[in-house]
């Protein structure tokens, strides 16, 4: 499952990134017709009204906001599935701590109680 799971998510990335990098993979405009764009005379245009600027501010700002929930949710999700709940640590005695191994068998004993 980790690794189905790991390999969709990978997927996901590399068509997401396919798809936002499109405009930019684009064929570059030869530098005559920039020229030409910028020799032209095009009238200009009239300034954006103070309540436009407001809204596409905001729609912007909403996206952020909606973009940072969908990644808060989705490395959530991601945690639970390879993570699973976190299990809570076990209380340790000063007995086994401070504990000498007298023989290899306690030695390897207490070692793999440490490390668990």
């Amino acid at each position: 499952m980790n690794k189905k799971f790991k390999n969709i998510l990978a997927s996901l990335f590399v068509i997401g990134a396919l798809f936002i990098s499109a405009p930019v993979l684009a064929e570059d405009i030869p530098t005559n017709v920039v020229q030409e764009q910028k020799t032209s005379t095009v009238p200009l245009r009239q300034p954006i009204s103070r309540k436009k600027l407001a809204m596409k501010f905001i729609m912007a700002m909403m996206g952020v906001a909606a973009s940072s929930v969908i990644i808060y949710v989705s490395l959530t999700i991601y945690n639970r599935f390879i993570y699973g709940t976190p299990k809570a640590p076990q209380p340790k005695t000063q007995d086994e701590e401070f504990k000498t191994p007298t023989n290899m068998k306690d030695a390897l004993s207490i070692f793999l109680k440490k490390t668990k």
